[in-house]
């Protein structure tokens, strides 16, 4: 259980991403190359994020990897030019946590010209099920954009499993009905 750093600015792709040598991507440090592991916490300094994030490791049970804002400072989480999205969360990867004050606004130009994509995208199957991700104290927004948000992709049968409310989070939660998501008990 490490604190790990990232920093767009002063920040190098080597090393432990470590206070005072910073990694400068969040794609290094979730991409499967880097010294991240199950328990470690990666705090992100202020400043741009012009990438794609594309996460290709996971935490475990009671070691999730944790994704969240330097104390007092705003990471700006663009996604990449000509690209549509934020952040892709592939099938099976799993106990990630994505928190406080974390902004994401997209920063370029609508690829193709569509204002219609998702800004965090969450794909699952039944084979590589998807599953504990925690999204919590962080903002989506951008000016003159009224379709932004998050699409959870996944195969027929992943809809009917149990769910839980993200806030209140009961100690068990009915089965989701067919066809319908989110359930009454999961939606705010």
């Amino acid at each position: 259980m490490t604190d790990r750093y990232i920093n767009p600015a002063t920040g190098v792709n080597t090393g432990a991403g470590g206070s005072g040598a910073p990694w400068a991507t969040l794609n290094y440090a979730l991409g499967g190359t880097a010294a991240t592991a199950a328990g470690d916490t990666i705090f992100l300094r202020g400043g741009n994020y012009a990438e794609f994030i594309v996460p290709h490791i996971s935490g475990t049970l009671g070691s999730p990897i944790t994704v969240k804002a330097y104390t007092g400072e705003t990471p700006n989480l663009l996604g990449a030019s000509g690209t549509p999205g934020i952040l892709e969360i592939p099938a099976g990867i799993s106990y990630l946590n994505f928190e406080d004050d974390l902004y994401f606004s997209y920063g370029h130009s609508a690829p193709g010209g569509s204002y219609q994509f998702p800004w965090i995208n969450i794909l699952s199957s039944t084979a590589s099920p998807t599953h504990h991700l925690v999204f919590k104290n962080f903002q989506m927004e951008r000016a003159g954009w009224s379709v932004i948000g998050v699409l959870m992709r996944a195969s027929p049968r992943w809809g009917r499993r149990s769910c839980r409310h993200a806030t209140a989070r009961p100690s068990s939660a009915a089965p989701c009905p067919p066809n319908r998501w989110p359930p009454a008990h999961c939606r705010r």
